[in-house]
């Protein structure tokens, strides 16, 4: 069979939001997909969709043949283009073009050598920094190779456009739908939990916190265990009102906000925070929670034009309890801060508006 798209995922986990609004997307224009991941067939995924799957091995070790696996069953794979998610692909990518001459786009989830450096844990400190340049210059050779690339942040596009004729630029916009109706009363955090992230002030959040009787949820997405065990242990010390809910999937996320009051996002300062923007505070608003954030630029992207909350310096704990309070107990300002989430979700965050920008990518890949 000749399938319209192969998308491919080596090691995104099962129901990744990106990938899923994706393939999604790509089934309201193209009928023959392909899709090879190590997840399993769920809901989430159009029955339209061909699945290659296998399972991925724990060890990050044996994770490596991975790529060579994906390797084995794209070659196998007849269709009109190719679409990947994985750093870890990338070599075997620029293969892949030339042995099947057909285009293949790289889709940038993240700023990859910046994050490696600061906020892969379980990668060696010492090796961090040279392990960053070398994934830069891969990185950047690669692509020039592929000449077709799909980025999140507007630094990437600085980043690719000198490398690559073909620069997409597709946002992690939020595709939940709309809904007035959030009326929970807790505070939430949802996203991953490192010191950069501000792991810490949440703890520090809650503590102040205490005698409100506020409750907070936070997911439970550690990349330690160090840093997960702490967490706990602050909690059950210190008998803080926070429930850890378990990794939600993509689809689910809705049930999770909509379940809040409050959105948090207390990133610290560091390149990774400077150069994106947290995709979470688009979530937020499209469930009508008011944001209390940092006023590092992941965060500001969205509050310096969007005023549906309020921005506090990243380590000022007094701040974000003041700001949290302020929207909580006057239920005008809150209402205020929910309605314009909500225009700016319907008129500019749209994730209709930016699979536009997907098919298009598509497009110029195929007429190359």
């Amino acid at each position: 069979m000749m399938y319209d798209v192969c998308e491919i995922t080596t090691i995104h986990p099962q129901d990744d939001a990106r990938i899923l609004r994706s393939i999604t997307a790509l089934c309201d224009k193209y009928d023959k997909i392909c899709f090879i991941a190590p997840w399993k067939r769920s809901n989430a995924i159009d029955p339209k969709i061909d699945m290659k799957m296998w399972t991925l091995p724990n060890s990050r070790a044996l994770r490596l043949f991975n790529s060579l696996i994906v390797f084995i069953k794209a070659m196998n794979t007849n269709t009109r283009i190719y679409h990947f998610h994985d750093l870890d692909f990338i070599l075997f990518a620029v293969l892949l073009k030339y042995l099947k001459n057909k285009p293949v786009v790289y889709d940038c989830h993240e700023n990859y050598p910046e994050e490696i450096k600061f906020n892969k844990k379980w990668i060696p400190y010492f090796i961090r920094n040279p392990l960053s340049t070398l994934v830069k210059h891969v990185e950047n050779w690669s692509v020039s190779k592929l000449g077709n690339i799909i980025v999140v942040t507007p630094s990437q596009v600085a980043r690719f456009e000198s490398k690559c004729l073909n620069v997409a630029l597709v946002r992690n916009y939020s595709s939940i739908d709309l809904n007035s109706s959030s009326n929970g009363d807790a505070i939430v955090y949802v996203g991953s939990l490192t010191k950069t992230y501000g792991l810490y002030q949440l703890i520090d959040i809650a503590k102040a916190l205490k005698n409100d009787g506020i409750k907070m949820y936070v997911t439970d997405r550690f990349v330690s265990d160090v840093e997960r065990k702490y967490f706990i242990s602050e909690i059950e010390d210190n008998d803080l009102s926070i429930e850890l809910i378990p990794k939600v999937p993509a689809s689910h996320m809705s049930k999770v906000l909509k379940t809040a009051k409050i959105g948090l996002s207390p990133s610290q300062r560091a390149p990774n925070t400077e150069l994106g923007y947290h995709s979470k505070l688009i979530e937020y608003m499209a469930c009508g929670l008011p944001i209390v954030a940092s006023t590092v630029n992941a965060n500001m992207f969205v509050l310096s034009h969007v005023r549906c909350g309020f921005a506090v310096e990243p380590s000022d704990i007094g701040g974000y309890v003041k700001a949290i309070r302020d929207i909580y107990y006057d239920s005008e300002l809150c209402e205020t801060l929910r309605s314009a989430g909500f225009d700016a979700v319907e008129n500019e965050f749209d994730w209709k508006i930016e699979k536009k920008h997907l098919f298009e990518s598509f497009e110029v890949a195929l007429k190359k």
